[in-house]
């Protein structure tokens, strides 16, 4: 009767320490237990509070353990396309009290299908986060404007966006672009209004292909350091400075006011996975 007694009453704590909902349906069998002197019911009671313990237990591994799903996959599905409703879902089960698996196996299912669904697109999104970490460690960086413009509130790149990013070279910025397994860049030339975007002259020609060149070195270091990461970028495109004029920005706001101008000598890059 004693050993019965000290089960119950250790299960019973057990149960309270996950949930008291639970220990308050147990509380009248606890108190009975107390003064009980039946063996066979307090075996019966002693049982009951067991099995109360074990499934209880269970819900709670189980839902920790599809919530720790949920949390990783989470920012995956926050940067694939299209998929509001399910990461609605996934949020409502990370913010409920107990997940099951009725409630977990269909959503996990729909979770499946879309990652199956854009592949592509999140191999797409995985090179350009990792092509924005080597530039920025290179000195390049998004230009702030466009950061506010986009509707992507951590100004990052995103797969199939035209972002330029402020280079080392006063005066100048990338034009990058990653879909379809195409990393494209091209340098430009930043000038403050519409009438230096017009004028020309040999200095500014050969500013350019100076700069283009450096942009050149630049660009192989790139994909250098992509390579170092298992990303394999093949040449399909790609135009030395000097062959055709740089693309011309007018950013009154950010663009240097600089006198001279003539835009000869391009640099434009275009790679896709081997």
């Amino acid at each position: 009767i004693a050993s019965a007694r000290a089960a119950i009453a250790d299960f019973g704590g057990r149960v309270a320490f996950f949930d008291q909902e639970e220990a308050a349906s147990l509380q009248s069998l606890l108190e009975e237990s107390t003064s009980c002197g039946s063996l066979s019911r307090l075996s019966l009671i002693r049982n009951q509070v067991t099995a109360t313990y074990g499934k209880l237990k269970e819900r709670k591994v189980l839902t920790e353990l599809f919530k720790q799903d949920l949390r990783e996959l989470l920012p995956v599905m926050q940067r694939t396309k299209n998929a509001e409703s399910v990461i609605v879902r996934m949020e409502d089960l990370l913010n409920a009290r107990e997940v099951g698996r009725e409630d977990f196996s269909p959503l996990y299912g729909e979770i499946k299908a879309v990652l199956a669904e854009q592949m592509e697109y999140l191999i797409d999104d995985a090179v350009t986060r990792k092509a924005e970490g080597v530039l920025h460690d290179m000195g390049y960086s998004l230009v702030a404007e466009e950061e506010q413009q986009h509707e992507n509130l951590n100004g990052d790149l995103r797969p199939g966006e035209i972002r330029h990013l402020n280079s080392p070279y006063e005066g100048y910025r990338v034009r990058v672009r990653v879909d379809k397994g195409k990393v494209t860049t091209r340098l430009v030339r930043v000038v403050g209004s519409e009438e230096e975007a017009r004028s020309g002259g040999e200095y500014q020609r050969q500013k350019d292909e100076e700069i283009g060149r450096k942009w050149c070195q630049d660009l192989d270091s790139f994909y250098g350091a992509l390579e170092k990461e298992g990303i394999l970028l093949e040449s399909v495109f790609r135009k030395e400075p000097g062959e055709e004029p740089l693309d011309v920005v007018v950013d009154e706001k950010m663009g240097p006011r600089r006198s001279g101008s003539s835009a000869q000598g391009a640099s434009q890059q275009e790679r896709q996975r081997a």
